[in-house]
């Protein structure tokens, strides 16, 4: 008796470390490949892609080898019929977009007319946030109008895309009030940088090194810059 056999690649997926810049932000992105190789058609169940476990994991994009995108949402089971024999590949596009640091774990199961349906793939990835520590200065630093100084620092989860900037923070709020000093510092740790202090930077006033991805500013902590009169 011929019957449909849903074949995936890989069973588990794996998506690394991902930027926890919010909903909508940066997200890792990976593929599944789906075939039948029974002997009779397999008919993927409407909406039959669904998660359960962590958050952020979504289906982006379902492309048949044969047919071009197939909408998973529609009540035509031709639409969501897998050829037999391996005759023809679905290429899935997943994505993980945490919204939470630390790792996540998820199921993501595909209901079908495959005997042995569900079939689950074991999705994991895990969020993290940037965070930069400064080595020097460590503490609160007195310094003159016109004079320099080298800010060290190490970084965490930096990405390649990423680059530190340097602000003024003249009303102690990383969210507003900050004036651009330096911008496009190469990411990574050990970096420095030599600021050289204005006749504008006032007494009580704050620097702030901040880690951007391209999509969000991360504040880090900041150390207390005050110049002398």
């Amino acid at each position: 008796m011929s019957a449909p056999q849903l074949a995936v690649s890989p069973n588990s997926i794996n998506f690394g470390t991902v930027l926890n810049d919010g909903a909508g932000g940066a997200e890792g992105l990976a593929t599944l490949t789906l075939a039948n190789s029974g002997t009779a058609n397999l008919i993927v169940s409407q909406n039959g892609l669904t998660f359960s476990g962590g958050a952020g994991y979504s289906v982006g994009s379902v492309v048949s080898s044969t047919r071009g995108i197939v909408d998973l949402t529609s009540v035509s089971n031709a639409m969501r019929t897998i050829a037999p024999n391996q005759a023809e590949l679905w290429t899935v596009t997943l994505a993980f977009d945490p919204a939470a640091n630390g790792l996540s774990s998820s199921t993501l199961s595909i209901a079908s007319n495959d005997p042995h349906s569900p079939t689950n793939i074991v999705l994991t990835g895990t969020g993290a946030t940037p965070n930069i520590t400064l080595n020097t200065p460590a503490s609160q630093l007195n310094i003159s109008a016109d004079s320099g100084f080298t800010f060290t620092w190490q970084t965490t989860y930096p990405l390649a895309s990423a680059a530190i900037n340097l602000y003024l923070d003249a009303n102690n709020n990383p969210a507003s009030g900050l004036t651009p000093i330096a911008s496009g510092i190469p990411n990574g740790a050990g970096n420095s940088y030599t600021w050289q202090a204005s006749p504008a930077f006032h007494r009580r006033q704050l620097l702030r090194l901040c880690h951007h991805d391209g999509l969000a500013r991360f504040p880090t902590q900041f150390c207390r810059r005050q110049a002398d009169d």
